[in-house]
């Protein structure tokens, strides 16, 4: 028998056993009060028959009625005093009959003051009984509740925060010997899947960790022959090596192409390996936006040419940013790349940037065909991009993305996107520390 089932089955026999108790004693105290009360009614009615005997002639209807009353009268003393008025009322002598008739009215009179007391007392008791009931029931639910808090509420409270810790990340707390009831099979299972879970949780970190590394071997041992590659094709393409026909500067050119991407992929690897590593640092210092807004656009001056797509900056305040410039550009470079994959040919790709809540906000929004909500959730993970079949002119690893949120959070700064089907998206992304000069003074805020 389960503990709850137990000690629901204790409760209910003890609110049984209680309401049986104070049944017996209401419904016996009820039945003396109403004898009580017959017994008051009966007075009435036998003070008014001695009345009538005493004041009027005799009349056998009157001693039939008397005979009636002694006989319905469980009180032996008082049936001997309705006998000898009855005696004495047969008798025709009229000082006898007054004087049991006065005898007779002072025993009634104490007969009354004696049943009056009895309901009162039978009364007061029942009160007693049903409030003492009541009481005794109020106390059992609050002990019952007590020991359900005891019992169960503050384990389930202590299971609870177990729980919420897991869910938040918090693995490190220890198991304590569960108690041997329902919330202990819950706290055993729990404990159960949790150990299970940890245990699949630093498989994967290893499985992680040695991926990680063995992507950091093999991008710097990449690195090196594909930075040859690429200077030999540049050389064999400037024709230093001799004149090369038409078809054979088409293939260089997609090799320097391929190779270039090539790079680009290595690099990318590396980064995420000094991300997850947490290798790396910021060389901040204080650097004009307008600066890194630029130096970003004018970078990509080749790719606008080639996907015919313009870059549009329709404004920024006069701030400087406490920022690593390169790791910002290189956000910048990779929302900005990523808005013109997304967006057609002679189209145009926007930047502002403005001042909100006390944090630069940098907005890159294209005109692209949206970004659905599911891959909204998943785009700034790693090894996660959305596709455009219409636009495959740059192509991308996955991790431009994942790379850049970690770089704008390393400045304690947010990025996300607004985006809607068929209206394009905006990316954006925000950072805290900045100033501004007026008239010679700085003004920082952070």
């Amino acid at each position: 028998m389960n503990s709850i089932y137990r000690s629901l089955q204790i409760q209910f026999y003890f609110v049984l056993c209680l309401m049986l108790a104070a049944s017996y004693f209401t419904f016996k105290f009820s039945k003396e009060i109403v004898a009580a009360k017959t017994n008051i009614h009966s007075h009435s009615r036998l003070i008014t028959l001695m009345y009538e005997a005493r004041t009027q002639p005799y009349s056998k209807k009157i001693s039939y009625e008397l005979q009636k009353s002694r006989a319905y009268s469980l009180n032996p003393t008082r049936a001997l005093h309705i006998s000898n008025f009855i005696q004495a009322y047969n008798s025709s002598n009229r000082n006898i009959l007054e004087k049991r008739y006065q005898e007779l009215l002072d025993y009634e009179n104490e007969y009354v003051n004696l049943n009056e007391t009895i309901i009162e007392s039978k009364s007061d008791q029942i009160f007693a009984i049903v409030f003492g009931a009541l009481l005794l029931q109020i106390l059992n639910i609050f002990l019952y509740l007590r020991a359900m808090q005891k019992q169960m509420l503050s384990p389930i409270e202590h299971l609870t925060q177990k729980i919420n810790d897991f869910m938040s990340g918090s693995y490190s707390y220890r198991f304590t010997t569960a108690p041997d009831n329902e919330i202990g099979n819950l706290e055993r299972s729990f404990r159960l899947m949790a150990e299970e879970v940890i245990k699949n949780m630093e498989e994967l970190q290893a499985l992680d960790q040695a991926k990680s590394e063995f992507m950091n071997i093999v991008s710097h041992e990449l690195r090196t022959p594909m930075t040859s590659i690429k200077g030999s094709l540049g050389l064999i393409a400037s024709g230093k090596m001799g004149d090369l026909s038409d078809k054979v500067k088409k293939l260089i050119g997609i090799a320097e192409i391929e190779s270039n991407r090539l790079i680009r992929l290595i690099n990318d690897f590396l980064d995420l390996a000094k991300i997850e590593a947490k290798n790396y640092s910021l060389d901040r210092s204080w650097v004009p936006l307008e600066k890194i807004l630029l130096s970003s656009v004018e970078s990509l001056k080749g790719l606008q040419e080639k996907a015919n797509v313009n870059i549009q900056i329709l404004g920024y305040p006069k701030v400087e940013v406490n920022v690593d410039a390169d790791k910002i550009q290189q956000v910048l470079v990779n929302l900005l790349s990523n808005a013109m994959k997304f967006t057609t040919e002679h189209g145009s790709v926007f930047i502002q940037a403005d001042i909100f809540e006390n944090k630069v906000y940098i907005r890159i929004k294209d005109q692209g065909p949206g970004i659905s909500e599911e891959n909204q959730q998943k785009i700034f993970q790693k090894f996660r991009q959305a596709s455009s079949p219409d636009r495959p002119l740059v192509k991308g690893t996955g991790l431009g993305l994942s790379i850049a949120k970690a770089l704008v959070e390393a400045h304690e700064g947010k990025i996300s996107v607004v985006s809607e089907i068929g209206k394009g998206s905006e990316f954006y992304f925000t950072i805290p520390e900045y100033r501004e000069e007026i008239k010679g003074k700085e003004t920082i805020a952070a």
